[in-house]
């Protein structure tokens, strides 16, 4: 496909031109691979255009949809599934032309390299997953060097369960603590969620490579980049991980100065952020807690209770459709307990926004009910109590919480953060 560039009414004419002439579009979309007319509708929807009528050249002739697709690679394959759920389209004709060659995908996905699995599995229906990996077998990635990262390997595994492939998942995780390699979680992208989600789902034959794999590649230089350049979420997510399933002595390895250096420094520059990033910086802020950081008030004084009261509302509230309390919501709640209970300040919000929150984590509570010792059950019941504190107060607002989430995840020695 064409590059799109150049003077503003040239760009305007040559929008004008393929709008008046999508059969010229399509004649352009068959001569080339699934992912590069993907990426020409991205471009187009960027750019404000009004790509139905493309989509529907293009859909009309599902037969030439489908040979396009056997000429690309999968992960480009899921690009381009990813693109059309983006932009509202049915992919059902393509999902079933490929499903009723399933001997033709399985070999397509035997012969794929890693990178290219782990992009499909991304964003591939899960029948058509299934077939890729149907004849993939246990050691299947046993030969990749060293000095070949795994990249998105965890997300690989967490996409096994999926389609019922517990034994690659098992396989695919054992092996990634035997290479015990830090290129397979280089900090640039994404390795610190990756690792966390790891350790968090280790597979029980596995255990006894831990240690040696932490020792490998949990280094102060690589926590000092993953510190460093890791969005807030991304922390976040993986401190989450390590409050929630790893013992203390694990969570002390990560406890180093520079996530201290980080965290005040996005503390600091909260009003000025834009609101996603707002939003991010107090998911790490509870995260960063409840992994039995001790934060000092000092570091919450330049944000405004104000400010703080727009995230559950307006920036990250709950999805309409939202069965329980997801996890960036969580870790959102996590960070509004904490700065509360730490700033000592009350944070009013409508009475209606506390109880759906209520109700939604009492579903959460519901799902550890059968592991009382764990402690997601103990944050969980602890969130829960405070919540209804919350809800019944005159006027409702979040208040201060006697109990820190530090306290929830046990007693080892926990790093003061400076202001």
């Amino acid at each position: 496909m064409a590059k799109v560039g150049g003077q503003p009414e040239l760009v305007t004419r040559f929008w004008k031109t393929i709008e008046a002439h999508p059969h010229q579009f399509v004649k352009a979309a068959w001569a080339t691979t699934l992912d590069k007319v993907g990426s020409f509708l991205r471009v187009a929807k960027k750019n404000k255009r009004d790509t139905a009528p493309l989509w529907e050249a293009i859909e009309s002739q599902p037969e030439k949809l489908a040979a396009n697709a056997w000429i690309t690679i999968l992960d480009c394959i899921g690009s381009f599934f990813n693109c059309a759920k983006q932009h509202g389209r049915s992919t059902d004709k393509l999902e079933q032309a490929l499903e009723s060659h399933p001997d033709r995908l399985a070999r397509k996905g035997m012969e794929a390299e890693f990178k290219e699995l782990v992009g499909f599995a991304h964003y591939a229906p899960t029948d058509l997953l299934e077939i890729a990996l149907r004849t993939i077998k246990p050691g299947h990635w046993g030969a990749i060097p060293d000095n070949e990262g795994m990249s998105g390997a965890t997300w690989l595994i967490w996409n096994f369960g999926r389609v019922n492939r517990t034994d690659l998942a098992a396989d695919l995780a054992a092996l990634l603590l035997r290479r015990a390699n830090w290129r397979d979680f280089r900090p640039r992208n994404g390795g610190f969620a990756q690792m966390c989600w790891l350790l968090a789902n280790i597979p029980l034959p596995a255990a006894n490579l831990v240690q040696a794999f932490l020792d490998a590649v949990c280094t102060e230089r690589w926590l000092n980049e993953a510190y460093t350049i890791t969005s807030c979420g991304q922390l976040a997510s993986g401190l989450r991980q390590l409050a929630l399933h790893e013992t203390a002595q694990c969570r002390r390895r990560f406890h180093i100065q520079q996530l201290e250096w980080r965290l005040n420094n996005e503390l600091m520059r909260f009003e000025t952020a834009a609101p996603s990033d707002q939003s991010q910086i107090f998911q790490l802020l509870g995260c960063a807690e409840l992994c039995e950081w001790a934060i000092s008030q000092r570091s919450l004084s330049n944000i405004t209770p104000e400010s703080v009261s727009q995230l559950p509302l307006s920036i990250l509230p709950h999805r309409p459709k939202a069965a329980k309390v997801e996890d960036h919501q969580l870790q959102l709640w996590l960070g509004l307990r904490a700065f509360v209970s730490i700033s000592r300040n009350r944070l009013s919000l409508p009475r209606e926004t506390i109880e759906e929150t209520l109700n939604l984590w009492r579903v959460n509570l519901g799902e550890t009910s059968s592991q009382p010792g764990a402690t997601a059950h103990r944050v969980n019941q602890s969130m829960v109590a405070w919540l209804e504190t919350c809800w019944r107060a005159n006027p409702p607002s979040l208040a201060p919480s006697k109990e820190p989430l530090r306290t929830l995840v046990g007693f080892p020695a926990t790093v003061i953060l400076r202001s």
